[in-house]
């Protein structure tokens, strides 16, 4: 598939998973399989999270069940649950708003314009490993600075997450209800 039709698409879409609405950097999912006659045309094509497009795939239940690390009935309701919104999004459509046009050059998006008042425009630091899969090395990593009693803004900057990326991870890691010094500054 081309990249500028998977740029649209995800544009589209919103760089949102139809199935689940997390922001995603994207998976192009056919909705008819190219095996099956399936097209690259825009109405065959929706944007997947990983996971999603994982859960859409033909990929085996045992082969899911050891991934996801679910029992087989949660991993055939999650299944379900992402079909289903595919279903629904072909019944209903792609978005009304028309996708930016397909073109084989990369599109270069205009500068803002200067306002009277010269504001400066700041751009937000970029977190390099923000959306990106936790490693075991990085859990590990995580944990062990945990233990070590550092603040929250220092185990996210040291593994370049967010703040709450770092607190979900610990909750599923089971590190979620330990006492730490700065838990109770958070809201």
């Amino acid at each position: 598939m081309e990249s500028a039709i998977k740029a649209a698409i995800l544009q589209r879409d919103r760089f949102t998973c139809i199935a689940c609405r997390r922001r995603t950097p994207g998976k192009i999912h056919h909705i008819l399989s190219p095996r099956l006659g399936g097209s690259n045309e825009p109405q065959n094509l929706v944007t997947l999270c990983g996971s999603c497009q994982m859960l859409a795939s033909p990929i085996p239940v045992a082969t899911l069940q050891r991934y996801f690390q679910l029992d087989e009935r949660e991993l055939l309701r999650r299944k379900a649950k992402v079909e289903i919104a595919i279903h629904r999004w072909v019944l209903r459509g792609p978005p009304l708003t028309p996708p930016p046009p397909i073109t084989s050059e990369p599109s270069r998006t205009p500068k803002p314009p200067k306002s009277a008042t010269r504001r400066t425009i700041v751009k937000k630091k970029a977190r390099p490993r923000q959306g990106r899969v936790w490693t075991p090395d990085e859990d590990a990593a995580l944990v062990a600075d945990f233990h070590a009693r550092l603040p929250f803004e220092a185990l996210a900057a040291r593994r370049g997450r967010g703040v709450f990326a770092v607190h979900v991870r610990l909750h599923k890691l089971g590190l979620g209800e330990v006492a730490h010094p700065y838990l109770d500054d958070l809201p």
